[in-house]
């Protein structure tokens, strides 16, 4: 009995540390909702996920990583693979799933263009870090958003 116990009460110091782990590990952010009602997010460790409008979940891309996640609504890279990330949807698809494996928040904005926190100082200026924000442009162009800058949205065009 004795011994039965100490194994139940190592089991569960094991568990309870398990999950202690997994609550301080750098959890995922990605999640986005298309225009049919269906829910992708991140899943840190087994890749991008699907939660359908029945509430059936499947994995769309399987992957170890994972962390970043938007939408392309107009599909502006539903044709190209951008540098530094992975668009998960079908060539054409739109709207595009870019999925990012590490590195810092990204988005695609109205005006097209991929933009994502980048590291400007050591090596290459614009891989994913969290220092300044890059544009990647659908045809690859890469650029740095400066500091100060006017440009404004509305009604999802450029002023």
């Amino acid at each position: 009995m004795l011994a039965s116990m100490n194994t139940a009460h190592w089991l569960t110091a094991v568990c309870f540390l398990c999950a202690a782990a997994t609550a301080t590990s750098h959890p995922s952010s990605g999640i986005v909702v298309n225009e049919q009602g269906e829910v992708f997010f991140v899943h840190s460790g087994r890749g991008l996920a699907k939660l359908d409008q029945t509430g059936k979940l499947t994995y769309v891309h399987q992957c170890t990583g994972g962390h970043w996640l938007c939408l392309d609504p107009m599909g502006s890279f539903s044709r190209t693979q951008p540098k530094h990330f992975e668009r998960v949807t079908p060539d054409g698809a739109r709207p595009a799933i870019i999925f990012a494996d590490g590195g810092a928040p990204i988005a695609v904005c109205p005006d097209g263009n991929l933009y994502y926190a980048s590291n400007w100082s050591g090596g290459d200026k614009h891989a994913p870090g969290g220092l300044t924000v890059s544009r990647l442009s659908p045809d690859g162009r890469l650029s740095h958003v400066r500091r100060g800058s006017k440009t404004r949205w509305r009604n999802s065009t450029r002023a």
